[in-house]
Order: structure tokens, then C-alpha cells, then sequence
């Protein structure tokens, strides 16, 4: 039994490495799909490290998680099928691009995260894999602020590439063009991004992280040692969160916030944390400027939606136009206002345009089926529920399903909220 112990504790370790991996490596960028090769080495570890997990947990708990995880593969096998009907290029998967390829590793990557999440008996070394992860991405995000932009405006757009010349050294001029004017435009607006691709990724991740923390704090002895390391967290992460002055982190934050603390919290508290979040957000509005928050975002959000909901009707309305091919139809059903951006800017709307209404169906009445898991059969507690409301209505208007780092966070938060060994039946 001893034995056995360790050895869990060995898997465990291993996982949160490769849970940190994901998280903080850049394999979401356009630029880093030549690391499609340790993606799929993160992959065949995750599967190693869940078959031993799931195999040496005793019986009675592998029914459900059984259950859960066949019901997220074929979620994943209809979009695969699709991809093959739709394209016809056969199941081999050097007949497709290394966009596509790499695209589906992301997610094949995170539902093995959320099925070893399922399996878990104790959180001690999941808690200090994310405490890693928040220290590096704070600390990084606020050298930004601090010293880096600085540095980086300084620097000319030759003198910017020869910092990364490996990472450049595929793109074309204009290529290099487009990413370096993206990049500056933020930099010169002092948006944060941390690891990140993404301001708004970056508030995102530290949103659901402070909220894990509360969690735990609000459950744990409250010593002056705790008082002082969570004031620390709480006060740096919301900094972080306004250096990004990502309006979407916080608006969903606070919708989410009222929906899942509504009947829970008396009044004093509930309005007193409502009112801080919606002061942020005005502030984040106010400091963009309203007129250039509706240029540099909601335009461009508003443009991809209506794209990808032409390019749904406009193609296949059953099937969509298959999996990581909304990139190649994007062009024909650009807005005039819009902009390059690869994805619908609304996972729902992205997952309607690539896989169909059938799809659609299906990939709704999965998350359904979990969702009624968490908010009405298991006792999950009120922190986990809040980061999966926060997570699925950042994805009406951001990208959040797209990038590595959120999908392993996500999957893994969304696991544990699943783990019927953490969490009994109400």
C-alpha cells in the first residue's frame, strides 16, 4: 500500500510538470507550430500517466469517471469523423496541415488533463503545480510593465526579430510585419500578456486561479502566514488582471460572480464584491478610451461572428466546413471591418462554422451533460463552479478555447469539479 502510495505521488508530480508544460510553453502561436512534435510527447505522457492512475484506483470509482471520459472521446472522435467526411483526406493525419494537426492535439491534450483531474485523491500537489504557475505568469507580467515594454519600444522591427530568430525565421516579411505591429499595438497601450498570447488570455488565467485561491483560503485556517501570502496574491493578481485592461475577463467574471453567488452570500458582501468588479471594469473602459475600445475590439468581435455565422449557413449547415478549417473559409465571409483573426471570436459560434448544427447539438448536450453534474448532482464547491461559469462565458467573446494554456487550465479545474473521490453526490 505504501508502495503504491509513492508511486501515485511519482504519477502526480509527473502530471503537474506536464500540466505546467502546456501551460506556460507557447505552443498556441502561429509561429511555434514546430513544436507540434512535443506536443504530441505531452500527449503520450498524459495517457501513460492517466492509464496508471485509473488503473490502480479502486473499482468503485471507475464506473463514473469511465463514463465521463467516453462521453469527452466522443465528443472528440464526431469532430475527427467530420474532418474526414467533410475533407475527405482519410483518418491519416499527415494528410492534413500542421495547423490542423497541431489544433487537435490542443484539445486532445486537455481532455486527458480533465480525465486525469477525474482521478486525483488528494489536491497538495495540483495546489503547488498552480501556485508555480501564477508566481512565474504575475512575476512575468508585471517585468513587462515595468522594464520590458520599455526595452521593446526602443527596438527596432530588425532589432525585435533578431531577439527570437529561430521563432522568425519561418515568417515572410509581411508576415513579420503583421505580428510586430500587433504585438507593439499593445505594448504601446501598456497591455500586459504575460506566458500569454493574449492580454485578455492572461486576465483570464489569473481570474480563475484567484478564484481557485479563494477557495481554499475561505476554507483553510486563517493564520496571519495565510492572511498575508493570499493578500499578496489577491492584490497582484487583480494589478495584473487591470495592466491587462481586458474588459472580457471582467465582465465575465462578474456575470458569473452574480449568478453562481446570488442566493449563496448576504447582501453586504454580494454587492460589496459586485461593485469592486464593475468598478474595475469601467475603469479598464475608461483608461482604453471608449471610442478605441470599440476600434480595437468589439468591431473586430462583431465582424467574426457574423462571418462565422455566414460561413455556417453559407457552406454545410449539417456538417460545417470540418475541424481547424474556419482559417481557409475566413477570407471569403471577412466583414470589410475586419480583421486577420482565425477564429470566430466565439467558441459556440466557431464550433457551429467547423462542425455543423449536428456537431453543435452534440458538443452542447455533452457540456450539458457535465454541467449537471457539477451545478445540480455533485457537492462541488462554489469556487469551482464560479471558474466554470467564469470559462464558458469568456468563450461568447474571446478565444479562450484556442489557447493551450486556458484549455489546460480549464481541463484540469473541470476534472476536479468531476472527481467524485474530492466531492460526494448531494
Amino acid at each position: 500500500m505504501r508502495q503504491a502510495g509513492y508511486l501515485k505521488d511519482i504519477c502526480d508530480s509527473v502530471f503537474v510538470l506536464i500540466f505546467l508544460l502546456a501551460a506556460l510553453i507557447n505552443f498556441q502561436h502561429p509561429v511555434s507550430y514546430d513544436l507540434e512534435m512535443q506536443l504530441k510527447d505531452l500527449i503520450k505522457v498524459l495517457f501513460i500517466c492517466f492509464a496508471f492512475r485509473f488503473t490502480i484506483m479502486p473499482n468503485e470509482n471507475k464506473k463514473d469517471i469511465l463514463l465521463n471520459v467516453l462521453v469527452a472521446f466522443f465528443a472528440l472522435a464526431y469532430i475527427a469523423a467530420i474532418a474526414c467526411l467533410v475533407d475527405k483526406r482519410g483518418m491519416s493525419l499527415e494528410n492534413y496541415s500542421v495547423y490542423e494537426r497541431v489544433e487537435l492535439y490542443k484539445i486532445v491534450c486537455g481532455v486527458l488533463i480533465f480525465c486525469y483531474s477525474m482521478t486525483v485523491d488528494k489536491i497538495g500537489i495540483i495546489i503547488a503545480g498552480i501556485i508555480i504557475l501564477f508566481a512565474v505568469s504575475v512575476i512575468w507580467g508585471l517585468r513587462q510593465k515595468y522594464y520590458l515594454f520599455d526595452y521593446y519600444c526602443s527596438l527596432s522591427p530588425e532589432q525585435f526579430r533578431n531577439l527570437n530568430p529561430e521563432q522568425f525565421s519561418s515568417l515572410s516579411p509581411e508576415q513579420f510585419q503583421r505580428i510586430f505591429q500587433g504585438i507593439f499595438q499593445r505594448i504601446a497601450s501598456g497591455r500586459i500578456f504575460s506566458k500569454f498570447v493574449l492580454p485578455s488570455v492572461f486576465a483570464a488565467v489569473i481570474a480563475m486561479i484567484l478564484v481557485f485561491f479563494s477557495g481554499i483560503y475561505f476554507k483553510s485556517s486563517r493564520g496571519k502566514t495565510n492572511i498575508f501570502i493570499f493578500s499578496v496574491a489577491l492584490i497582484t493578481g487583480i494589478l495584473c488582471i487591470y495592466y491587462t485592461k481586458s474588459v472580457s475577463a471582467v465582465l465575465s467574471f462578474t456575470i458569473a460572480f452574480f449568478i453562481t453567488y446570488l442566493r449563496e452570500l448576504d447582501k453586504k458582501k454580494f454587492l460589496t464584491i459586485t461593485t469592486i468588479a464593475l468598478s474595475i471594469l469601467i475603469v479598464i473602459i475608461y483608461s482604453r478610451g471608449a471610442k478605441n475600445f470599440y476600434e480595437s475590439s468589439l468591431r473586430y468581435y462583431f465582424s467574426n461572428y457574423i462571418a462565422a455565422f455566414n460561413m455556417w449557413r453559407g457552406e454545410n449547415i449539417l456538417t460545417g466546413v470540418g475541424f481547424g478549417k474556419f482559417t481557409d473559409y475566413f477570407i471569403k465571409y471577412r466583414a470589410s471591418f475586419g480583421n486577420d483573426i482565425t477564429y470566430a471570436h466565439n467558441y459556440y459560434l466557431h464550433i457551429l462554422a467547423e462542425n455543423g448544427i449536428i456537431g453543435f447539438i452534440i458538443f452542447i448536450g455533452c457540456l450539458f451533460y457535465f454541467i449537471r453534474k457539477i451545478f445540480f448532482i455533485y457537492c462541488v464547491p462554489m469556487s469551482y463552479r464560479l471558474i466554470i461559469l467564469f470559462f464558458l462565458l469568456n468563450n461568447f467573446y474571446g478565444p479562450d478555447a484556442h489557447i493551450l494554456s486556458e484549455i489546460a487550465l480549464f481541463s484540469l479545474f473541470f476534472g476536479l469539479s468531476l472527481n467524485g473521490i474530492l466531492h460526494h453526490e448531494k
